[in-house]
């Protein structure tokens, strides 16, 4: 369908992200804000980049095909290398002799020549150039581990052995006492060994991955280690050439040269790198440089502000150089020692650094100029603690000698973090005398350390990404910031004549950011709202909400999910202590608001925290150390204590500090600061709840608390946005996609222009959920498990995106207002806090919002009847990404077997013929005069095939796939092609029957990406597939044979993630898929719940594997529980369910399903079905061609 411009209109869009799926809406709004119509809405799933063979593992496509390429890219490195080393041997007068080739069947002969041309001349001049690249071609082929920062030319500078020789060396005592010499070569060491066990039994030389030998007694306990440096056959090769007079320096270079070369993709992105944002000049700097970490520190420091006498003021200089010197102090000033752990500084130790309470100390939780949040912890110094705190014994003091050294420079230091970050190439600079000043400490110290101390140098993490601003920029704003009253918007305007709107640009929404979950989510929005805005002109808002894992990776949203788990479970093992202690029965629910008062009592040890009187769960009361301003609280853990019921009703709504000087109560009690800061040191905590650091740092923000003597800031817009970096990143991308006229023109910098502004703002995932529920509309969504949302029914995350489309920064703030009521009131029993409000009634007409509130729950409802009517009529579509391009996974799994081998002349049957290891022999044998396609090849002691120009006799051995499975030809073996299926063709295909009617059938053919790779530049979808292909050979063999015989129509294909419309009106089903059906027809849900359907894969060359599109298994639990709940009997259904929905799928034949009236439905960015394409787009098709051949 092509997208068509309907003029500009007011309308707003909702985006809903989630770790797989992304909602996307666009409502239409009248003049007065309220929803009229929806004019798009959608759920996308995704796959979140993880790789269809890696799934257990949640490893991405891009890890594994990362594997993979590196893999190939070292085989053909390694076969170039060893090529270019034949040619050099050649062209120097050397034979290139092949083991197999010489006179000698010993399969240790390069060892022992190797150990013969470092004992002593060989006289004989072809004896001894026969030995010399016997032993040169063995060495390039073993020729061991290097460091990764070393250069050949260094390498030849080495003079001793390294500690792995050592360990041949031991091992050879060991297992021939007696027989090793210090001193001699690794060949001369092995060959000694070698004619010390002639006659016995000798363990292996190394370690085997082969499975026939794994369980050999000596498999792992070779003689060889399991590496040798590459310094030690460098220091054999250059013993041998002197020993055989290789004087020549031109000829021992080259052929070092060409053993030891090794190309390294270090500093291979470097000519990519953008240059400064504001100079136009310069690489931008790395974030792991210190220079963009001081950056962040200054800037941060210069956002500061503290609050003297109801007002804010902008901190000093001099204080901002104290906050600075504490947030660059990484080690012990006094000992310039590193501590026992890294410093983790807090706002807290900030406050005391300036001499405040903490409370006064503001800024924090706002936006620096350049959009990047200050955080719930100070920036510092991540590099540099990275390297001091190296997590490694390996290491031991070298390297925090090397970087705390009295004269080791900023310039010092800066090179080695590029070339830790691997954006130097080490072999180009190392030697040049051009990069001395800037790399030679660096390298020099790299040189001096050991292999172990290489291999953890290898392992410290540091910051990855590119700052906007070049290392000059970035020092001179640093500079400016740091040495006068200036912010960085001042810096910048100052030092570069900027205006005031100026900020850098901003990457395209779709550009990568490494993290392939993340990025298909930039995929999905840019191209909905590419869309949107050639549709519909720009739009007035765009709102994103999303969950924590939403803008993780897999295996981040795992760990975190591993981590809410084990918090799950140890409320669970709190809850049985309660239920014990307080005698509890299974049937009294605890409630958080329970459990919270329970801790609480538990660390102060039974004590009121104000005043020291004995207290119990149940006589407790919670109250807040410092209220909030307005309506709310803050109920953060610090801010939230046990006390007796007299201190709360006398402590009221007043800070404790306050209460404590104004109160002469706490005058008569003896209720202090200080004597609730001495009950706080002595509180206890339980196993396993907090570590020494964090009880630490709990207790610092208590007694930060205590000493509060204002109440904390109403809630304003910063608490209802979004923190996550992913989250405000996207943010930034499309307001510059929408808005950059307002900050830079092409033609260079612009005042704000007048045009209308589209706003963009980022909640975090919680506040659809709270719109849905105070708007009262969550119980009357007409989902197909019922009216409140579930995660069964897909739809609903296009439903949240319509929600947060609704949403504007005030409605937020009311949303997060009254949810916080209510979540204070559960704390407090179920009390309204005095002088408080119940959070039903928020807001009442007095307060802040109460009109524009009222107006949302109209245009709330409004948008409930739009939203039902959508879903009725099935206009929310459910899209699944699909993947088009040639690679899709790895094409084969790793693991090689061994093949099937016989004779030209025996008798092979058909299906082994099926399974010939190359399509050559196929050809070959499929096409002898004796094949019959039923019964293959007879017994034929005459038989002769002629395979790759070479004639093969009888007796010659030729090979065939032992398994059923599909297989392919893999370095002498075969190996399975796991989920490497491209797509699947689909053939209507026609065969005569005896009686002359034509009966019309339908099938499949796999098309597995092995047989596509010389078709790389073609169509994929319709290149030929030749007889002998894999895909064919492994085809059902009517549907091969009716294609090879022009009996059939090519009709469409199919990749994983397609959508499928079926229809089963007419039908009557049985089995798993008429159970499933009825049970949906059961509990309400529309014909849509079951007519869409998704393509997951295939079971067999005729079966395919389909998944409901519109409804997810992640809602079962949840579904099976309204059915009790409701008294359904679900007993008799639930194996069919499980098995479609959590299990395999729907399992069905291509020729089955084509009675369904079956459709195949590709939909453009909006959601809206695609027939046809002028771009030549995937379109949709119908399976029924209504072509009748009698």
């Amino acid at each position: 369908m092509i997208l068509y411009m309907e003029g500009n209109i007011s309308y707003a869009i909702g985006i809903d992200v989630g770790l797989n799926s992304v909602g996307l809406a666009a409502i239409r709004l009248d003049n007065n804000g309220e929803p009229i119509r929806i004019l798009k809405a959608m759920s996308v799933i995704h796959d979140a980049g993880i790789d269809p063979n890696g799934a257990k593992e949640s490893d991405t496509r891009k890890a594994i095909s990362g594997v993979a390429r590196r893999v190939r890219r070292l085989y053909r490195q390694r076969r170039r290398r060893l090529q270019k080393l034949d040619f050099l041997l050649h062209s120097l007068g050397f034979p290139v002799v092949e083991n197999k080739d010489l006179d000698f069947s010993d399969s240790f002969i390069p060892w022992i020549f190797r150990a013969k041309l470092a004992d002593e001349y060989i006289a004989d001049e072809k004896q001894r150039k026969q030995m010399l690249s016997v032993a040169i071609r063995h060495i390039a082929r073993h020729r061991g581990w290097r460091n990764p920062y070393q250069s050949i030319k260094s390498m030849m500078q080495e003079t001793e052995y390294s500690e792995f020789y050592n360990e041949l060396l031991k091992n050879i005592e060991k297992f021939a006492p007696g027989v090793g010499c210090e001193g001699c070569t690794p060949a001369q060491l092995v060959r000694d060994y070698l004619l010390s066990q002639q006659g016995k039994a000798s363990r292996r030389l190394r370690i085997t991955t082969d499975e026939k030998r794994e369980n050999h007694p000596n498999s792992l306990d070779p003689v060889l280690p399991r590496k040798l440096m590459q310094s030690d056959n460098m220091l054999e090769i250059l013993n041998i050439f002197n020993v055989q007079h290789i004087d020549d320096k031109y000829v021992r270079e080259q052929i070092i040269n060409a053993v030891f070369y090794a190309k390294s993709p270090r500093g291979s992105a470097e000519n990519r790198v953008g240059k400064d944002a504001i100079t136009g000049k310069g690489k931008r700097a790395l974030k792991a440089s210190l220079a963009f970490q001081k950056y962040r520190i200054i800037s941060t420091i210069s956002n500061l502000r503290i609050r003297e006498n109801s007002k804010e003021r902008c901190l000093t200089i001099e204080e901002k150089q104290s906050v600075y010197k504490l947030l660059t102090t990484s080690t012990d000033e006094s000992s310039k020692e590193k501590s026992a752990e890294a410093p983790l500084y807090t706002w807290i130790d900030v406050a005391d650094c300036l001499g405040i309470e903490r409370y006064k100390l503001r800024g924090v939780g706002s936006q620096i100029v350049d959009g990047e949040s200050v955080g719930n912890r100070p920036p510092m110094l991540n590099s540099e603690l990275a390297i001091i705190y190296a997590n490694n014994k390996s290491l031991g003091k070298s390297l925090l000698t090397w970087w705390l050294d009295a004269n080791r420079t900023q310039e010092d230091k800066e090179a080695l973090i590029e070339i830790l970050s691997n954006t130097v190439d080490i072999e180009a600079i190392h030697d040049n005398p051009e990069y001395q000043d800037k790399y030679g400490s660096a390298i020099a110290f790299i040189d001096s350390m050991d292999e172990t101390e290489i291999a953890a140098l290898e392992n410290i993490s540091l910051p990855d990404g590119r700052a906007a601003y070049s290392l000059e920029t970035l020092d001179k704003l640093n500079k400016q910031m740091l040495e006068t009253d200036d912010d960085l918007f001042e810096a910048r305007k100052k030092l570069f004549n900027l205006p005031n709107n100026w900020r850098p640009s901003e990457a395209p929404i779709a550009e990568p950011t490494g993290n392939p979950s993340v990025d298909r989510v930039l995929k999905i929005v840019h191209r909905f709202l590419i869309s949107a805005k050639n549709r519909w002109g720009n739009p007035e808002r765009i709102n994103i909400e999303h969950v924590r894992s939403g803008f993780q990776s897999k295996k981040m949203a795992n760990s975190y999910k591993e981590l809410l788990d084990k918090r799950t479970k140890g409320k669970e093992n709190l809850k049985a202590m309660m239920r014990n202690s307080l005698h509890l029965g299974t049937s009294d629910s605890i409630s958080d608001a329970d459990i919270r008062r329970y801790e609480a009592v538990q660390r102060q040890n039974g004590q009121c925290l104000y005043c020291g009187s004995e207290i119990t769960y149940h006589t407790c009361e919670l109250d807040h150390i410092v209220p909030r301003k307005g309506p709310g609280s803050t109920n953060t853990r610090e801010n939230l204590v046990a006390t007796c019921s007299s201190c709360n009703a006398q402590k009221c709504n007043t800070p404790f500090a306050t209460w404590c000087e104004q109160s002469a109560y706490c005058k008569n009690h003896d209720i202090s600061v200080d004597s609730a800061i001495n009950r706080v040191r002595a509180f206890i905590f339980p196993p396993n709840s907090y570590d020494k650091r964090g009880a630490s740092q709990f207790k610092k923000e208590v007694i930060a608390r205590l000493k509060q003597k204002v109440g904390d800031e109403a809630f304003d817009n910063r608490s209802i946005e979004s923190v996550a970096w992913m989250a405000n990143e996207l943010h930034r991308r499309i307001d510059w996609y929408y808005n950059s006229q307002n900050y830079q023109t092409n033609n260079g910098i612009s005042d704000i222009s007048n045009k209308a502004q589209t706003n963009v703002g980022v909640y975090a995932g919680s506040l659809t959920a709270i719109a849905r529920r105070m708007s009262g509309i969550d119980g009357k969504l007409e989902f197909f498990d019922g009216r409140r949302k579930t995660r069964f029914d897909r739809r609903h995350h296009a439903v949240d995106a319509s929600v947060i489309a609704m949403m504007t920064p005030g409605i937020a703030k009311v949303l997060s207002i009254k949810c916080n009521l209510r979540e204070t009131q559960l704390l407090q029993g179920n009390k309204v806090v005095p002088g408080g409000i119940d959070w039903r009634e928020y807001p009442t007409a007095n307060d802040q919002g109460y009109q524009q509130y009222a107006n949302w729950s109209v245009r709330m409802n409004a948008l409930l009847e739009l939203l039902n009517e959508e879903m009725r009529a099935d206009r929310i579509a459910v899209v699944n990404s699909i993947r088009l391009r040639y690679s899709n996974s790895s094409v084969h799994q790793y693991e090689v077997n061994a093949l099937l081998k016989l004779h030209v002349g025996d008798e092979i049957d058909s299906e082994t013929i099926r399974r010939a290891s190359t399509p050559a022999l196929y050809c070959a044998l499929t096409r002898n005069p004796d094949y019959d396609v039923n019964n293959g090849l007879p017994e034929n002691p005459n038989r002769t095939i002629l395979l790759h120009d070479k004639k093969l006799n009888a007796d010659d051995s030729i090979t065939f796939f032992k398994a059923q499975a599909v297989q392919l030809f893999v370095r002498e073996g075969s190996a399975k092609i796991g989920n490497s299926t491209h797509h699947l063709r689909i053939y209507e295909c026609f065969e005569k029957l005896k009686s002359g009617k034509i009966k019309k059938s339908y099938g499949m053919i796999r098309v597995f990406q092995n047989d596509l790779h010389r078709h790389i530049h073609e169509d994929l979808f319709s290149c030929d597939l030749p007889e002998q292909s894999i895909s064919m050979r492994y085809a059902d063999t009517k549907v091969a044979h009716a294609v090879q015989t022009g009996n059939a129509n090519y009709l469409g294909y199919l990749v994983p993630g397609d959508e499928i419309i079926v229809d089963f009106s007419h039908v009557k089903l049985s089995g798993n898929i008429g159970t499933f059906v009825e049970f949906l027809n059961k509990i309400g849900a529309n014909c849509a719940a079951y007519n869409h359907w998704v393509v997951v894969g295939t079971d067999t060359e005729k079966v395919l594997i389909l998944k409901p599109s519109m409804i997810s298994s992640e809602g079962i639990d949840k579904l099976y529980s309204n059915c009790k709940r409701n008294n359904f009997d679900y007993s008799s259904y639930e194996e069919s369910i499980n098995e479609i929905l959590v299990g395999k799928g729907w399992r069905v034949s291509v020729n089955v399903l084509a009675k369904y009236n079956t459709a195949t439905i590709r939909r453009n960015a909006l959601g809206e079905v695609r027939w046809t394409s002028r771009s030549h787009l995937p379109i949709s098709w119908s399976w029924n061609t209504g072509e009748n051949r009698e």
